[in-house]
């Protein structure tokens, strides 16, 4: 059987036609989504709040929008960025900011772009441990869970210690 589209139909047919087999499952690759270097910085005794760092890459664009970590570690997980005002100086936690002073704030949402590693790290972005019922010890190690806006999740196996991890 021989039959032919109209001229201007071809390529329609032909975009429809490539959308309609990549979506069937037939070789194509899985998202990829990754974390690396992944840490904690110990905390002195008593110390309330905690932090964590790390890198995280995926090959679509998404957003960050939650963090989890179990009770044992701390009461809840919020997703921070820190800002300079000025040249260095106090450091604050919410509230308006002056002049030499380095704020942290709640963002709620961060943009994750494809291929362009999103980096949690000290003067930046981070997540921040609330309600810490111990202290970070170094060598420690728990889960912490990342959620994204298309729904997707990663566990993340974080070490507590003093500096980074060697890249």
């Amino acid at each position: 059987m021989t039959w032919s589209l109209p001229r201007g139909r071809r390529g329609a047919f032909v975009c429809v036609l490539g959308l309609a087999t990549a979506g069937c499952g037939g070789g194509g690759a899985p998202l990829e989504l990754a974390a690396s270097g992944a840490w904690a910085r110990t905390t002195p005794t008593g110390a309330t709040n905690g932090v964590v760092y790390l890198s995280l890459t995926t090959d679509v664009a998404d957003t960050v929008v939650g963090a989890t970590v179990p009770a044992s570690v701390a009461a809840t997980a919020e997703l921070h960025q820190t800002t300079t005002v000025g040249e260095g100086g106090a450091h604050q936690h919410g509230g308006a900011p002056s002049p030499d002073v380095v704020t942290m704030t709640d963002v709620g949402v961060l943009e994750l772009d494809p291929g362009e590693p999103l980096v949690f790290e000290p003067g930046g972005n981070h997540i921040m441990l609330v309600g810490l019922p111990d202290r970070l010890e170094r060598g420690e190690r728990f889960e912490l869970t990342l959620e994204l806006g298309s729904g997707r999740s990663l566990v993340v196996d974080v070490t507590v210690a003093d500096n980074p991890p060697d890249r």
